[in-house]
């Protein structure tokens, strides 16, 4: 055994590695624990199997002559057998691998359930669809079908599945490599004082430093720029990048993609020409002191930039009558002109944000007027203030990254002067209402509080800021217990919870709702992820709790919920309990109770699905599975039943089997939650429910069938109900485009509502 730190509890003979002879004792205790038959002998096939059960590939190195005496000496087929003599000599041959994978003590001892982990991994993602990057000819070259998944320990257990044999562009795997250059070069005390070591919260090409001045950690583009100064960084720049080729040579076959990056046409999508220039700038902060000033940062991570002396992306005239910038100010690749033309896109988007302050306030020739003169006379010596490394905001030290002093403060201001002169509109007379912010000013939704009348959909624009929203997985506490949920798509927040209790968030993964609305998949507590209830009492009620939690935690103007199953219950008890909290909720495949009336009528239903499927082979085991109800030993036991009894959350699960199949690997259920059996009944104050409500049912669901869906739509004031005539419990699946489609539409109705 092993603790967390990686030392070994106890020390048998030959632990370690090593060609050492303990005697004949020691290899007869390893020879018997295999199945040593009457003639005093063991199957090859048993050795064989254990080998690469812990994880020995007979591709290890370490182990060829034992492979290849195996091939040679054995038929390895189950009826060659072996016996003491000739397996201490393989023992032997093996180097100490052969030993210490039989006992089991290698860094992870049951590597074969890790095996089966990362092959269910593997399954559930192989089929997820997307694009490849084509912002550079090889990459957009690449097949987007190839997927793998490779592993290898400390101990050089190794797995791989799928395309793993496949060569592939490291991109931002350099990261950690370069990173591990230089701790081997300075040490981590001198690395860590240019270079911090926590995570940053934000995006990892977000060009942000923490409180120190430093990059956050030297896995973000910032820092692993910091890394790539700090390698050899005394060094002329042909003989660090041959230092670093070297590396890699070592490590790849070598490629061609970073030729590409150094091109002068190189553009990364949506950052190129900008974050190049933020990087030039932060560049004099960044890099420490001893730097060689003719040094190529870019020539070490090229995905990154070419690093120049100095960089200053709106100087004062010379080119285009910039003074003091000629085309030689600049070293590396990137032509003088891409600054000005950034600066000046900068100088087209500026005046957009400031347009919607003087609408209906003033003519058209007199906006162009007051344009043209504000962008010269306003923007442009902002603009040098800010970004001009001689001028006095910049001296200030603060660095303004993403425009937000010479762009939207500078915006901001004018647009509320703007709205000072021209008070009332031209034709209608009227005054923006008192409680609202500037029609058109886009100020920080936390600054605005509700959105304003004329721009209502201000609300659902990305939070740039709110990292709380980002794509990827978040992590909060609520109740001292660890939260967990994921964020994709964009357009109007919806939390998404699944159904269960006890279901894993990832069977609800909706790609083509994520093109409607930011969906934030819930990770319920006692489900994986997430942390479980100390208590064990989980309930609606406490799931309810944990929306509100998650809810006050986004800190959204708006924001919907999406229940699926008991998720629906969640839903309903967290709007009963906060009513008009959401702007919307969408009941999907729910029901308004959950006890002895739900069980007794998906006995009815699942009778009927029995008529309805008569024919077909697989309806005993289905039937027979639902009757001997959820078993309460275990996860394993409850996966068990939940596989057997799959096929009747269907409309028609075996004409769909082998796709249905494939989809049902990221179904995974917890037990300790899914013993919850309480009872729970809203019926009576269904009429409560005082937000918009769409709800959404399978004909043939038989576990919350149309009859709930029906009496929930008969007493929520206004709401609307959608019945998918061809499917059961997971429409999303089973009509995914109608399903989309329904969603779509009824946020397209509500989300503009006052």
């Amino acid at each position: 055994m092993r603790h967390a730190d990686g030392a070994q509890q106890s020390q048998e003979p030959g632990a370690e590695l090593g060609e050492v002879d303990f005697g004949t004792g020691y290899y007869r205790k390893l020879f018997t624990s295999f199945g040593v038959g009457e003639d005093g002998r063991i199957a090859a096939s048993e050795l064989v199997a254990r080998l690469r059960e812990s994880g020995v590939s007979d591709t290890d190195p370490r182990v060829t002559e034992v492979w290849a005496a195996l091939r040679r000496g054995v038929d390895i087929d189950g009826r060659s057998r072996i016996d003491l003599d000739r397996f201490i000599d393989l023992c032997k041959m093996g180097g100490g691998v052969v030993a210490k994978s039989i006992r089991g003590d290698f860094v992870i001892p049951d590597f074969g359930t890790l095996q089966t982990e990362i092959s269910g991994i593997y399954e559930s993602l192989r089929r997820v669809g997307g694009h490849v990057a084509d912002y550079i000819p090889q990459l957009g070259r690449v097949d987007p079908e190839k997927f793998g998944i490779a592993l290898c320990t400390i101990d050089g257990q190794r797995f791989a599945v799928g395309d793993a044999d496949t060569l592939f562009c490291a991109q931002s795997v350099c990261k950690p490599v370069n990173y591990g250059l230089t701790l081997e070069e300075h040490g981590a005390d001198v690395v860590h004082r240019h270079v911090g070591r926590e995570p940053s919260g934000r995006g990892f090409n977000e060009l942000t430093l923490n409180s120190d001045g430093l990059p956050h950690n030297p896995m973000i583009n910032s820092g692993a720029i910091m890394s790539c100064s700090l390698i050899r960084p005394q060094q002329d720049t042909a003989d660090r990048f041959d230092y670093v080729a070297e590396t890699w040579r070592r490590l790849s076959g070598g490629g061609t993609v970073w030729l590409h990056q150094r091109s002068p046409s190189f553009r990364t999508p949506r950052r190129g020409p900008e974050l190049r220039a933020r990087l030039l700038h932060a560049g004099a902060r960044f890099l420490p002191r001893g730097h060689r000033s003719g040094g190529d940062t870019g020539v070490l991570l090229p995905v990154l930039l070419d690093r120049g002396r100095r960089a200053v992306p709106v100087g004062g005239g010379g080119v285009a009558g910039m003074h003091g910038i000629t085309g030689t100010s600049l070293t590396g690749t990137i032509p003088v002109f891409a600054f000005a033309t950034l600066q000046m896109m900068s100088a087209v988007i500026t005046p957009a944000l400031i347009g919607g302050s003087i609408a209906d306030r003033a003519e058209f020739g007199a906006w162009m007027l007051f344009i043209t003169l504000w962008v010269t006379l306003v923007y442009f010596p902002v603009a040098h203030w800010v970004w001009q490394a001689a001028d006095w905001i910049f001296k200030l030290g603060i660095v303004d990254f993403a425009g937000g002093t010479a762009v939207h403060i500078n915006a901001c201001m004018a647009a509320l002067g703007a709205l000072l002169v021209h008070r009332n509109r031209l034709h209608t007379g009227e005054s923006p209402p008192a409680a609202s912010p500037p029609s058109g000013v886009l100020l920080p939704t936390d600054m605005t509080g509700p959105y304003t009348r004329e721009r209502q959909h201000v609300r659902h624009m990305t939070f740039e800021g709110n990292d709380r929203l980002t794509p990827g997985a978040h992590e909060l506490t609520i109740d001292g217990v660890r939260q967990r949920y994921h964020v994709a798509g964009r357009g109007p927040v919806c939390l998404v919870h699944p159904g269960g209790p006890g279901s894993h968030w990832g069977y609800m993964r909706m790609p083509l709702v994520e093109r409607h609305m930011t969906t934030v998949y819930v990770a319920p507590v006692g489900a994986g992820e997430s942390g479980e209830l100390p208590d064990g009492q989980y309930s609606t009620a406490r799931f309810a709790r944990f929306v509100d939690g998650l809810v006050g935690h986004l800190a959204v103007p708006e924001i919907y919920f999406l229940g699926h199953s008991a998720g629906s219950f969640a839903g309903l008890q967290y709007e009963l309990d906060h009513p008009g909290k959401l702007a919307g909720l969408i009941l999907y495949g729910g029901a308004p109770v959950f006890g002895p009336d739900l069980y007794s009528e998906a006995d009815t239903q699942i009778s009927a699905f029995e008529k309805r499927h008569a024919d077909q082979p697989g309806m005993p085991d289905v039937v027979d599975a639902y009757r001997s109800r959820l078993p309460r030993a275990n996860k394993a036991e409850l996966m068990a039943y939940m596989g057997r009894l799959l096929p009747a959350y269907f409309a028609d699960y075996w004409s769909r089997e082998e796709e249905l199949r494939e989809w049902s690997q990221a179904v995974e259920i917890e037990y300790a939650p899914a013993k919850y059996r309480g009872n729970w009944d809203v019926r009576n104050e269904l009429t409560k429910v005082s937000v918009p409500t769409q709800i959404l049912v399978g004909r043939h669901d038989w576990i919350c069938p149309v009859r709930w869906s029906e009496e929930m739509h008969e007493k929520i004031p206004g709401s609307r109900l959608t019945v998918f005539e061809h499917s059961g419990h997971f429409q999303h699946v089973e009509e995914a485009e109608k399903f989309a489609a329904t969603i779509a539409d009824f946020l397209a109705d509500t989300s503009a509502t006052e």
